[in-house]
C-alpha cells in the first residue's frame, strides 16, 4: 500500500530534492513561472462532490459485487471505521482550563455535570467506558449543543485508535471497490497529467494533494493519498492551511502550528492524533522553499472538499494578495498542469483577472431569495471562543467572495452538490446580485472538464452519473412587487425572466467563449442523444428545479433536448423564469 508512512514521509525531508540548507531548492523564480493571460492553457477538472468512494468509513459506496472483497481488505488492514471517545481525566482537566466557551452562553458547567453522571473511578482505562459515535452523540443530546460546542468536546475526548502492532489505524480506501465510472474519471485525470508532462507510460505522474479545504486538514491525507496512488499517481501532500500562512519562516513560529490550527480552523490538538503528518508539516514550514519545490515538480494538483474559504486563507495573505506559494501554484496551473477539485475544491476555482466573477461561499436557495446575496467573509470555526467573529450574514444566507477565488475556472461562477442540494436558486440569485453572466452547477459524482485555449474560452466535456447545469443571465429582467406600496421595507416578490439554461450529461460536449464584446457563451453544443429517440419541443420535468414552495419555476420549451434512459434530461437554451419571495430591494438590478 502506497499511502504516506513515516519512512516515506521523511524521505522527502532528508534526501533527493537537491537543495542546499541555505539556498533552498533549485526552482524557477515566480516571475518566470507566470504565464501571460493570452497564453493560458489550463486543464481544469471540476468534480461536483459526493463521489462514491469505497472506504472503511463509507462501505455503502462500494460496488455491490466488490463489497465482500472490500470488507475483507478493511479487516485485514485493521482499518479505522469511525471515531471513538473516552471521558478521560486528562480531557476533563482540559475542559476545566478553558477560559472561554464556543457559544455566547457557557454550558461548561452543564457539560461537566453530564460527565459526572457517567464517570466512575478508573474510567480512563476501562474499555466499557468508551463511546462509539452513535452512543456519544446520544449522550450529549440532552444539552442541545451547537456545532462548535460539540466539535470542541469531540476533539478533547476523541481516542487515538491503534492497531495490534501499536501503529495508528487510518481510514482505508479500496480503489477496486469504486464503481467503474468513478475509477475511470480519476484514472483519466492522472492520464491527462502524464500526457501533459510527456512522461513515459511506465512513469507515474506526481500528484500534489491539497487538503486545506478541511477544518481538519490532517484527517483526510492518508485517504486521498491512497486514492490517487491507486489511480496511477505518485501522490504527495502539500501541507498548507491557514495556520501555515499565519507563520513566518522562522523555526520558533512554526512550532506554534498546532495552536494556530486551533485558532484558524477550530481544531484542538490534532497533532496528537497525527504526529507523523504534523512533523512533516513542521519540517516544511521551517524550510518553505521545499513547499515551492513540491509545486514545481508536480504533474497534477488536487484540492479536496470542505470549505473553500479555508483554501483561500491558505494561499492569500490577510491583505488579499496571493502569497508567494499561492503565486507559484497559480503559475503552475496556468502553464497547463491539470488541476482537479471536488466540492469546495471546485467552488474555490471561480474567478477572473479582469471580469466580475465571484466565488460562492455559502447559503441555501430559499434564504438567498428572501435576503439576497451578501459579500461577506465567513467566520472560522470556534470564532466566538477565540473572539474572532466578524461575519454579518444570518443562518442560511447566500454569501460570496466578491473578488473571486483562484480564478482557475474563469468562465463563470461554479457551484457543487448541485441538483442533490437544490442549488439552482442560490446560483441564479448570486449571478443577478453580482451582475455575473454565467453560472455552472455540477451535480454529485459528476465531472466537468474545461480545457482552456485562453482565459475566456474553453472546450467543455462531462462525465459521471449526474449533469452540469449552465445558466445564462445576460438578458435577465426583474420585476419587483412590494406587499405594501407605502413601506419599502416590507417584503414582496420578484419575478426574473429571460433566462436560458443548458444541461449537459455524460458524453455531452460544448465550446464556450467570452472573447467577443457580446459574449458568445455556449456554442457547438453536442448532446449525446443517440441512445434515446429524439423528440421535438421537449419540456423537462419541473422537479429538476424545485427547492421548496417558495420558488416557482416556469419552464419553456426547446427543440434541442432528449431524455436519457434513466429519465434525466439533457438540453440547450431552455427558457426559464422564476418567481420568489424577497425581503430586499436594494440588491436587485
Amino acid at each position: 500500500m502506497r499511502w504516506l508512512r513515516s519512512s516515506v514521509l521523511f524521505a522527502l525531508l532528508t534526501s533527493g530534492m537537491a537543495w542546499a540548507a541555505d539556498e533552498g531548492p533549485k526552482t524557477t523564480a515566480v516571475a518566470n513561472l507566470v504565464t501571460p493571460q493570452a497564453q493560458l492553457k489550463k486543464d481544469i477538472w471540476l468534480f461536483g462532490g459526493g463521489e462514491p468512494l469505497c472506504s472503511s468509513v463509507e462501505p455503502q459506496f462500494c460496488a455491490p459485487d466488490k463489497q465482500a472483497e472490500a470488507e475483507a481488505y478493511f479487516q485485514q488492514t485493521e482499518a479505522f471505521r469511525s471515531k471513538r471517545f473516552l471521558l478521560s481525566t486528562q480531557g476533563i482537566a482540559t475542559l476545566e482550563q478553558f477560559k472561554r466557551w464556543p457559544a455566547n452562553v457557557s454550558k461548561l458547567d452543564a457539560v461537566l455535570q453530564q460527565i459526572s453522571k457517567q464517570r466512575i473511578e478508573g474510567l480512563s482505562v476501562e474499555p466499557q467506558a468508551q463511546f462509539n459515535e452513535a452512543a456519544w452523540y446520544e449522550f450529549w443530546k440532552p444539552l442541545n449543543l451547537t456545532d462548535d460546542e460539540q466539535n470542541l468536546i469531540d476533539d478533547v475526548f476523541e481516542l487515538r485508535q491503534l492497531k495490534r502492532n501499536g501503529s495508528p489505524k487510518i481510514m482505508q480506501l479500496y480503489f477496486n471497490g469504486h464503481q467503474p465510472y468513478v475509477q475511470q474519471m480519476f484514472k483519466d485525470f492522472i492520464e491527462a497529467a502524464r500526457q501533459h508532462s510527456q512522461l513515459p507510460t511506465t512513469t507515474r505522474p506526481k500528484l500534489l494533494l491539497i487538503t486545506s479545504s478541511s477544518n481538519d486538514p490532517l484527517q483526510w491525507v492518508d485517504y486521498y493519498l491512497q486514492h490517487f496512488n491507486a489511480a496511477g499517481a505518485d501522490a504527495m501532500w502539500l501541507p498548507i492551511e491557514p495556520a501555515l500562512v499565519a507563520q513566518s519562516a522562522e523555526r520558533d513560529a512554526c512550532l506554534t502550528l498546532n495552536h494556530q490550527r486551533f485558532i484558524h480552523n477550530g481544531q484542538y490538538n490534532r497533532a496528537a492524533h497525527y504526529p507523523d503528518l504534523a512533523a512533516y508539516q513542521l519540517a516544511l514550514c521551517q524550510q518553505p522553499r521545499r513547499l515551492e519545490a513540491l509545486i514545481n515538480e508536480a504533474n497534477a494538483i488536487f484540492i479536496n472538499g470542505g470549505d473553500q474559504s479555508l483554501t483561500m486563507r491558505s494561499l492569500q495573505l490577510p491583505s488579499g494578495e496571493f502569497s508567494t506559494l499561492g503565486k507559484f501554484l497559480l503559475a503552475k496551473i496556468n502553464q497547463g498542469t491539470p488541476l482537479a477539485g471536488s466540492s469546495a475544491g471546485t467552488a474555490v476555482q471561480s474567478g477572473h483577472s479582469t471580469r466580475n466573477i465571484p466565488m460562492i461561499t455559502g447559503g441555501r436557495s430559499g434564504p438567498a431569495w428572501r435576503l439576497g446575496a451578501l459579500s461577506d467573509q465567513a467566520d472560522s470555526p470556534l470564532c466566538y471562543f477565540h473572539q474572532r467573529c466578524t461575519a454579518k450574514a444570518v443562518a442560511g444566507q447566500l454569501t460570496y467572495k466578491a473578488d473571486g477565488g483562484l480564478g482557475s475556472f474563469s468562465l463563470g461562477v461554479v457551484d457543487t452538490h448541485f441538483r442533490e442540494r437544490n442549488r439552482e436558486g442560490r446560483l441564479l440569485r448570486l449571478l443577478l446580485d453580482s451582475n455575473t453572466a454565467f453560472g455552472f452547477g455540477v451535480d454529485e459524482a459528476t465531472l466537468l472538464r474545461a480545457q482552456f485555449d485562453s482565459e475566456n474560452s474553453a472546450r467543455l466535456s462531462v462525465a459521471g452519473a449526474g449533469g452540469v447545469w449552465i445558466i445564462d443571465s445576460r438578458k435577465a429582467t426583474q420585476n419587483y412587487t412590494r406587499q405594501s406600496a407605502n413601506d419599502p421595507t416590507i417584503s414582496g416578490s420578484v419575478r426574473v425572466a429571460n433566462l436560458t439554461a443548458t444541461r449537459l450529461l455524460a458524453g455531452d460536449t460544448a465550446s464556450f467563449s467570452l472573447q467577443k464584446q457580446d459574449d458568445i457563451g455556449l456554442n457547438e453544443v453536442k448532446l449525446h442523444c443517440d441512445d434515446v429517440a429524439k423528440s421535438a419541443e421537449l419540456r423537462p420535468d419541473l422537479t429538476a428545479y424545485q427547492e421548496d414552495a417558495a420558488l416557482i419555476w416556469q419552464v419553456g420549451t426547446t427543440k434541442q433536448a432528449c431524455q436519457r434512459a434513466d429519465g434525466r434530461w439533457r438540453y440547450t437554451n431552455l427558457p426559464l423564469a422564476v418567481q420568489a419571495p424577497t425581503e430586499l430591494n436594494s440588491q436587485l438590478r
